[in-house]
């Protein structure tokens, strides 16, 4: 969708159309030309998405899963609140 709408192409139709061409038993590699807005072959076209842009993503996926459960084990530790009664001082009714 993002690359359809930066490419100036109508996101919506051409979802549509690469839904419909990765449904048939030879549409896996097919994908969405940005200078013409057709579906084409990404093989044909010597188009491939980088080992280091997947490895990358892993990457920051488990920093940001280390991350959350750091934060996690923070919280866990943290004192919790005084209770009404500890906050009353010397004389006061309770």
């Amino acid at each position: 969708q993002t690359l359809a709408e930066n490419g100036g192409h109508d996101p919506v139709d051409i979802l549509v159309a690469l839904r419909a061409t990765h449904d048939k038993p030879d549409g896996i590699p097919y994908g969405v030309n940005v200078f013409t807005g057709k579906i084409e072959d990404m093989v044909a076209l010597r188009v491939f998405e980088p080992y280091l842009v997947k490895k990358h993503c892993i990457a920051s996926a488990v920093e940001a899963a280390i991350t959350i459960l750091r934060i996690d084990d923070v919280v866990v530790a943290a004192k919790p609140p005084p209770s009404k009664k500890e906050e009353k001082g010397y004389g006061e009714e309770y």
